[in-house]
């Protein structure tokens, strides 16, 4: 059976881990400092974090000191950032904090051709967030809403977009298990690789996401968070 990799995710809002849902913020986590939890992750045998700046990503200050400081003392595992990367400004702070993935939010699908130029800087250190609502993309951040999802995986796929972190926004932090169908649609429509989020609450659920083709990658939140299944159990059945 295929393989896929696992992020455990951190969500960062005023320098401190928090969960969200559906997009907007729950309460504070019990440990709330990220590098601590960062730590945890990592003895428990992470390989990748996914790091979200949620001040970035709702135009309300940033956590770049924060998440810089993560980075630096967490060697040996590789880091994905995501959370208001939608311009320039964005794109230089998430560059400066040298991750070795950068997550372009959904509201960068504004300006494609600033995308294309950012596929052809970064290759496979990119990525676009695809925030879906039924058969629509929209931005969790701001609401923003761009359009049909299939137009926007034509476009980017032709562009050379190298993946997608694709998802359902009803589900995002709900633990309502993920939306396979949207994903095997995803999948049907690009070459590009595919990262699943939100909704992931049991070991049964990342098992369903290793078969689907294209699907080499999912993020895990709450679910960790909520204790539903260790990160060591997370990552025995991912493999």
């Amino acid at each position: 059976m295929r393989t896929i990799t696992l992020l455990p995710a951190i969500d960062i809002k005023d320098a401190k881990a928090v969960r969200p849902v559906r997009g907007g913020v729950d309460q504070s986590i019990g440990e709330s400092d990220p590098l601590a939890i960062a730590r945890e992750f990592i003895a428990s045998g992470a390989t990748w974090l996914h790091i979200v700046d949620l001040n970035a990503a709702y135009e309300n200050g940033e956590n770049t000191s924060v998440i810089k400081k993560l980075i630096a003392e967490c060697g040996g595992v590789k880091i994905q950032v995501s959370g208001g990367i939608s311009s320039v400004a964005g794109l230089m702070r998430a560059l400066a904090l040298q991750a070795d993935r950068i997550n372009f939010a959904s509201d960068a699908l504004g300006d494609v051709n600033w995308l294309k130029e950012a596929f052809a800087r970064l290759g496979d250190r990119a990525a676009v967030s695809l925030d879906v609502c039924g058969e629509q993309v929209q931005a969790r951040g701001t609401g923003r809403k761009f359009g049909s999802l299939l137009r926007y995986l034509e476009e980017l796929s032709a562009a050379g977009c190298a993946r997608f972190t694709v998802t359902d926004v009803t589900r995002d932090g709900n633990l309502q298990g993920p939306n396979l169908e949207l994903l095997r649609t995803v999948a049907q429509h690009t070459d590009a690789n595919i990262t699943a989020s939100g909704g992931i609450a049991t070991l049964a659920d990342i098992a369903a996401l290793k078969k689907i083709k294209g699907v080499d990658a999912v993020i895990v939140g709450k679910a960790l968070y909520a204790n539903r299944f260790t990160l060591g159990e997370a990552l025995a059945a991912a493999v």
